[in-house]
């Protein structure tokens, strides 16, 4: 009887590593941003960031986040963008960084071409619709152009 229970555990050990392997698999697109990597991942990049404080599916901007996933996915090898998130309620740090970018709602959408994350603002923040066509939009007709140099 104790192998058959080893078995058990072993199958059931199994499934929640494969189901946590799937998890990961469908976030393994968006780049999680941090105060102590934000400066390294942004280099040479043009950044389109999710600055909130719920980071699943079950909070109250949960259809946003799935359109926000798969734009993730859709740029996950691409050259030039970078589709990140901020988890501006993780700790000390990640508060820091959200008010460094002027951040003061959740859901924010934040742009930056080139080095314009060294000088946030207002004036980065996106104005658009939240949907995945909207977005994919916005990151073809605007984000993936080179910077203009002024």
């Amino acid at each position: 009887q104790g192998s058959y229970q080893m078995l058990g555990q072993r199958r059931a050990m199994a499934r929640v590593l494969a189901l946590f392997l799937c998890a990961v698999s469908v976030h393994a697109s968006l780049v999680d941003l941090h105060y102590h990597n934000f400066t390294d991942v942004a280099a040479g990049k043009h950044l389109f960031v999710l600055f909130t404080t719920c980071t699943t599916e079950d909070c109250a901007h949960g259809m946003f986040h799935d359109d926000w996933l798969q734009l993730a996915d859709i740029y996950k090898d691409d050259p030039v963008v970078l589709i990140g998130i901020v988890d501006c309620a993780a700790d000390g740090f990640q508060v820091k960084l959200c008010k460094a970018h002027k951040i003061t709602g959740y859901p924010t959408l934040v742009h930056y071409k080139g080095t314009e994350w060294e000088k946030p603002g207002k004036h980065q923040q996106y104005k658009g619709k939240g949907d995945l066509e909207s977005l994919k939009t916005f990151v073809e007709d605007y984000l993936k152009k080179p910077r203009e140099e002024l």
